[in-house]
């Protein structure tokens, strides 16, 4: 090649160059580097990994990206996780005072972790610049009085979960603290079904005031899980296997659901009691199993859960017919 024809070759080549300049500038997108740049310009592809599943490109990674974001809301409906409360700051103290005036009122001592558990909850009163009164002992017999304490556990998870004490450690340890004191006392009771009290009071038992181990004691966190639930789960689902008639189906059928629902948060509850009580008691253990169960589904009226709340309140709805029913 001459230099003339040098030249002209040159100048051909400027002009392609140009030519493909003025082609972005009217909108013409040129063929793309392989390698992608580093930075991206505004509207350059994202990669997968870091793209959310709107995307619109259709392409396998972001099916695999919807197809996560399935998952997840699938697991929203079965998740074991605790539900939140709505409590509000102001509503804390007074949540907490219930709470105390119920144990007050508890026939015994437990061996000492009802009070304990009452000086915890004073402790974290105190935190949030409120105080606690009405300390005395009532006269409920003991079924009642477990009851209880099982009715004050589910209230306290109300006020320890609150979004209200979110970054208040101090005083979510308390409360957990507290509901451990309480799950001790119903492990305790379990433990001296014939005993007295710390004060001398007979120990007025009825079938089903056994707690079990159930109760949860060795759970750290009892505001971060699932235990307090699952051991309340487990207190009704005895109450009910003891009843002595079946009330039309609508016992067994409150069972299985409470049954369900326990599965669903990790528990296991099977089977049915032989020993069948007379038609007045059978009733007034129903009738507590149906005050706590209410308490249960109150706790998870916020859950993600779906499941969960389903069958609580199809529990809830067959053990209403039960009832009226009798």
């Amino acid at each position: 090649m001459n230099s003339a024809q040098g030249r002209r070759a040159f100048v051909l080549l400027a002009l392609l160059i140009s030519l493909g300049s003025v082609s972005v500038v009217f909108g013409k997108k040129p063929k793309e580097p392989a390698t992608p740049q580093v930075g991206g310009e505004k509207g350059a592809a994202v990669p997968a990994a870091a793209g959310g599943a709107g995307s619109a490109s259709g392409n396998g990674s972001n099916s695999a990206a919807n197809s996560g974001s399935a998952t997840g809301n699938k697991s929203d409906s079965t998740s074991t996780a605790p539900p939140a409360s709505n409590l509000k700051a102001e509503e804390l103290v007074p949540g907490l005072q219930g709470v105390y005036t119920t144990l007050s009122r508890a026939d015994h001592d437990y061996g000492g972790h009802r009070v304990a558990a009452m000086r915890e909850m004073e402790g974290a009163a105190s935190l949030l610049k409120g105080k606690l009164v009405g300390r005395g002992d009532g006269d409920e017999r003991q079924a009642i009085s477990d009851m209880q304490i099982r009715s004050a556990q589910m209230a306290l998870l109300s006020v320890g979960r609150s979004a209200s004490l979110a970054k208040n450690k101090e005083v979510t340890g308390r409360i957990n603290a507290a509901i451990q004191q309480l799950n001790l006392a119903l492990e305790w009771e379990a433990a001296h079904p014939d005993g007295a009290a710390a004060k001398g009071a007979a120990g007025g038992n009825s079938a089903g005031s056994s707690s079990g181990s159930s109760s949860g004691a060795a759970e750290p966190n009892p505001i971060g899980g699932n235990s307090v639930e699952l051991a309340a789960l487990s207190r009704i689902y005895t109450l009910l296997s003891q009843g002595n008639h079946d009330y039309q189906g609508h016992r067994i059928a409150a069972m299985k659901a409470i049954s369900k629902a326990s599965k669903s948060l990790g528990g296991n509850l099977t089977g049915d009691g032989h020993n069948r009580e007379n038609q007045k008691l059978s009733d007034s253990e129903l009738t507590q199993a149906q005050d706590l169960l209410n308490e249960v589904q109150a706790a998870y009226a916020n859950s993600a859960n779906n499941g969960v709340k389903a069958d609580l309140g199809d529990a809830v709805k067959q053990l209403n017919i039960a009832l009226k029913k009798a």
